[in-house]
């Protein structure tokens, strides 16, 4: 490849990479709708105001707020209040995300346009469509450089590689303790391989060289393995990767005891974060397999009732032995595209009649790179071990620790797809290589199936996006104040935003700084304009459960809240009105306390004297 052609890649990238900055600037400061949004920073606050984990946030999410710390305490440093940070978030993710990006293109950068697609196809996909920081976009991050370093170490090997792959493998661990497994994997791994690895350099030296080469002739894949498995399975691998966990968890350590943390109220607390009803139901099997059946259900939507067909697909390549055959090849990508095709049909309808499977859109590439990778003979190992598995394993990992299931592994199914992209390459330059008469059919197809699957995500990311969050300006109104300072929303929200202020006004009003309040409420955000010590276990409080709280306030008493405000805005409902829902959670909380009640504008609020004996 050419420096003329690097060149042109560069300025493609350039002009791409502007084009997504371009999207992003139209959707930032549109409304999503997301209660989500506005929770992710609460934990943060919380810390900042001298809350402790675990003992006072009961929420799963909690520990990725270690990363948000600073961010949030920096804009109240600068702005003096919370309002705007949302909106602050947001441009900060923002450019780390087209950041992220750009060191996807910068490593892949030899490969040309398909470096240019790759970092395009990442940077077009935020978790869950949320342009801000989370559990969900933070892990991705993490995942995304860790994967990079990984595949660094192989070409450079240098010992900082090392401890900062085992610095962002942690920090991705911190967002989701369940990825802990990898680490797991690799300490099973780590003595196999390198007991195989000696074992192979033993018998080389053995072997006369005429025996030697004999047996490099039956077992070519052996000195592969050793060439790709031996850089991060030496000890030196395993004691650099190591020292990059412990110093992460030695920082969090540290920043828990620091923000007032013991063991005590670690180990009375802990249990707590294991009972949330959303994520947790009484009996687990029972619950994982409602969600496994769930995921049945939603897969046999998307597929008119044709799950089977990507089975016997890959049931045909694993015991098809004459596989990469010029005209298997052919077949198997005839019947990738198709199913491609069949997929997106099937994902398309289905969000067109508000399934909510847009997730699924991750799939037809999934095929397509998979097909691809199999098919070839010169395998990329080293991209399939250091990426493609571990965001398999990443996807399974959300899964299972998020209460949106399906919803939650989209995103994650993309860092497999950028790495299935070089996959089509890979097959693609072999099928250049093929002397047959097939060979122009051959690459004809391959790149109808390259520009299909990969040309429809991009796209489908990028309108997602756009329709999520641009703003149509002439029917809405800009906030000028609160959490959502310079976002557009409709103009029937925005009088509810501004009297659900006017009501947390009157609570500060009366209040004092130390007094803890609790806000029963969907949205989220009321946590970051109040002001106060929080009164509750977590500022996500979708599902009311007074049983939680009396646990919360038994362990913590000095939570008990002075001021109760019950929302009666119902942001499921578009953002109605329900006094009816307030009373009858007014009534529940009365018999908890002893409290005077008063109807705000857009809540109720209740005055406690004291808790109920």
């Amino acid at each position: 490849m050419t420096t003329k052609r690097f060149k042109m890649c560069d300025i493609i990238f350039l002009f791409s990479l502007l084009g997504c900055a371009v999207l992003f600037l139209f959707c930032l400061n549109g409304f999503a709708g997301y209660v989500d949004e506005s929770f992710y920073p609460t934990a943060a606050l919380r810390l900042i105001n001298g809350d402790s984990l675990v003992a006072d946030e009961w929420h799963l999410s909690q520990f990725s707020s270690l990363f948000l710390y600073l961010p949030v305490r920096l804009w109240l440093a600068v702005n003096g209040s919370a309002d705007g940070m949302v909106f602050f978030l947001r441009c900060l993710y923002a450019c780390i995300h087209l950041l992220c990006a750009s060191g996807i293109y910068l490593f892949f950068r030899k490969h040309g346009m398909w470096a240019v697609v790759a970092a395009l196809l990442f940077c077009t996909q935020t978790p869950m469509q949320i342009i801000n920081f989370s559990y969900n976009s933070l892990f991705a991050l993490f995942l995304t450089a860790g994967c990079l370093l990984i595949l660094t170490i192989y070409e450079k090997q240098k010992p900082l590689h090392y401890i900062l792959a085992g610095l962002v493998y942690a920090c991705a661990c911190v967002c989701n303790p369940l990825f802990c497994v990898v680490f797991v994997i690799y300490c099973i791994a780590w003595p196999i391989i390198k007991y195989r690895n000696s074992n192979f350099h033993r018998q080389n030296i053995i072997l006369s060289n005429k025996r030697r080469r004999k047996e490099n002739k039956k077992e070519r894949a052996l000195p592969q393995k050793c060439t790709v498995h031996g850089t991060f399975f030496s000890k030196k691998a395993f004691l650099l990767f190591g020292i990059g966990i412990a110093a992460i968890a030695v920082v969090c350590l540290v920043f828990f005891f620091a923000t007032g943390g013991t063991l005590s109220a670690f180990a009375a607390n802990f249990k707590h974060l294991l009972t949330d009803s959303e994520h947790f139901s009484d009996n687990l099997l029972l619950g994982f397999i409602g969600r496994l059946a769930d995921t049945a259900s939603a897969f046999n939507t998307i597929s008119f009732k044709l799950f089977f067909l990507p089975i016997l697909l890959y049931v045909a390549l694993i015991f098809d032995k004459k596989r990469q055959l010029p005209n298997h090849i052919v077949t198997y990508l005839i019947c990738a595209f198709a199913l491609a095709v069949f997929y997106t049909a099937g994902v398309a309808v289905a969000v067109m009649n508000g399934d909510g499977n847009v997730h699924f859109f991750s799939l037809p590439l999934l095929l397509i790179s998979t097909v691809s990778y199999i098919l070839t003979k010169n395998k990329n190992k080293k991209l399939f071990y250091c990426v493609w598995i571990p965001g398999v394993i990443a996807a399974c990992a959300q899964y299972l620790a998020s209460n949106l299931a399906l919803l939650a592994i989209g995103w994650v199914l993309t860092i497999s797809n950028f790495a299935g992209i070089f996959f089509i390459r890979d097959l693609l330059v072999e099928l250049k290589e093929e002397k047959e008469d097939c060979k122009k059919a051959l690459k004809s197809i391959a790149c109808i199936v390259l520009c299909f699957g990969i040309g429809l995500q991009i796209a489908f990311q990028s309108i997602s996006l756009f329709c999520r969050y641009y703003p149509e300006k002439d029917e809405m109104q800009q906030i000028k104040n609160g959490p959502y300072e310079n976002l557009y929303i409709s103009r029937r929200y925005y009088g509810t935003y501004q009297l659900s202020l006017a009501d947390l006004d009157e609570i500060k009003d009366r209040s004092s700084e130390d007094d803890p309040v609790l806000i029963l409420s969907d949205m989220t955000w009321l946590y970051l304009y109040i002001d106060r010590p929080f009164g509750t276990y977590s500022a996500w409080q979708l599902s009311f459960e007074p049983e939680r709280l009396e646990a919360y306030y038994e362990l913590n008493p000095e939570k008990e809240p002075k001021y109760i405000y019950i929302s009666a805005v119902v942001p499921r409902s578009d953002y109605g009105v329900s006094f009816k829902m307030a009373e009858d959670k007014a009534t529940v909380m009365k018999e908890m306390f002893n409290c005077t009640e008063q109807k705000l504008s857009r809540g109720i609020l209740l005055t406690v004297q004291g808790i109920n004996e």
